[in-house]
């Protein structure tokens, strides 16, 4: 009886647990099979559309992905009621992330593209749901399935895989991942009226600017890559970088069954946590980067030199010191400080990447940027930006 229990109450920490490694796992398998079996360039062009989808992605999803949890836990009876509101306010970003998407993106299949977005729209829309009713058994499941399905549609075609037939059956497994998360909540798709209200917007966007920041923060140099490099070169730096951001997440990964824990805690005790992990931090992520150096040379050819994987520790290590610090700020409700930080990163490392590829640095100037942004950022989540952090901290 005790040990069920025991297993009733970890089951949920440990599923997340595994769903947050899987989803970078699986995009890191994908590339593995596109640059073995076909071609580096073939990912390159995949990535030069994806970086658009994921900008677009962010923008119709406003936020309410974090927003919608914390709405369903304050009125957990009205939860379709919400979700259906913030849908229907999204309409118009939706419209004008398509339409952007259509007009930027340089790809002649249009048609693709759309049910591309709309589909990964649409599983993204559920999310919330999954996560706060901890459907992640449900949720590793429907992935797995659908990059299986993925992999065999890649795998038992034609070898000269073109780039529509690529995106072609990806849109197919989003689509599938879509149509599971439909059928399963398919409640919340009876709406009772079709009102737009707009003003529902701002709820959602102090945890969009949190989200986009962030995100451009970790991928901007991905984006200056790709305007400066060929398709090739774009395939293998955005592999290396995924492994490096892999690897700044780890201990958010390692961190994510503790968080409430962490709220709870008091200055003192977050302090001494925030010590201890400096230190297992330095172990860890060594092992990390020896395991990524020998990932990239067995499976994707792709030898880094010694300063590079230096680098890419200096990537992965500062999150070890800050990610404590950033709970604190979400617990303390200082979310401003956190964009603000994360405009600051995104600044520096958008200027610094800009700077080392126009002087043809390549890989080595990429990774040098964001080793230095990492830092920078480090160092700026322990300073105080106002008077009165300033007081709290030193006096």
């Amino acid at each position: 009886m005790i040990v069920r229990k025991k297993v009733i109450r970890y089951l949920p920490i440990l599923t997340n647990l595994l769903r947050s490694i899987l989803t970078p796992s699986l995009s890191l398998m994908l590339s593995f099979v596109i640059v073995n079996y076909f071609s580096k360039s073939l990912w390159g062009n995949f990535i030069e559309i994806q970086l658009y989808f994921f900008v677009a992605l962010i923008l119709s999803d406003w936020g309410t992905k974090t927003y919608l949890q914390k709405a369903f836990s304050i009125t957990p009876k009205n939860m379709i009621k919400i979700w259906q509101e913030q849908l229907l306010a999204r309409t118009p970003l939706v419209i004008l992330s398509l339409l952007t998407l259509v007009i930027l993106v340089n790809y002649e299949n249009t048609i693709l593209l759309i049910f591309w977005y709309i589909a990964a729209f649409i599983y993204n829309s559920f999310l919330s749901i999954l996560f706060y009713n901890r459907n992640y058994l449900f949720l590793i499941s429907i992935e797995l399935f659908s990059f299986l399905l993925l992999n065999l549609l890649l795998l038992t075609g034609n070898k000269n895989l073109t780039l529509d037939h690529f995106i072609l059956f990806y849109t197919i497994h989003i689509l599938l991942k879509a149509l599971c998360v439909s059928i399963k909540y398919k409640t919340f798709l009876k709406f009772t009226t079709f009102e737009f209200h707009l003003s529902n917007l701002k709820f959602g966007l102090p945890f969009f600017l949190i989200s986009i920041t962030g995100f451009l923060h970790s991928k901007i140099d991905i984006y200056v890559f790709a305007f400066f490099y060929d398709k090739i070169a774009l395939g293998e730096y955005q592999i290396v970088s995924s492994f490096f951001i892999f690897s700044q997440s780890v201990i958010t990964i390692l961190l994510l069954p503790y968080i409430k824990n962490i709220y709870r805690l008091n200055t003192e005790a977050i302090k001494k946590i925030r010590f201890n992990i400096s230190f297992l931090g330095l172990l860890v992520n060594t092992f990390v980067i020896y395991a990524i150096a020998l990932i990239l040379k067995t499976y994707f050819n792709i030898y880094l030199t010694s300063f590079e994987l230096f680098l890419g520790f200096f990537i992965g290590y500062p999150s070890y010191l800050y990610s404590i610090k950033v709970f604190e700020l979400f617990k303390h409700n200082k979310e401003k400080k956190v964009v603000i930080v994360s405009i600051i990163g995104l600044s520096l490392n958008l200027i610094l990447s800009l700077t080392f590829s126009f002087y043809n640095f390549k890989i080595l100037g990429c990774l040098l940027a964001n080793a230095i942004t990492q830092i920078v950022t480090m160092i700026i989540y322990f300073l105080p930006l106002t008077y009165e952090e300033y007081s709290k901290e030193y006096k």
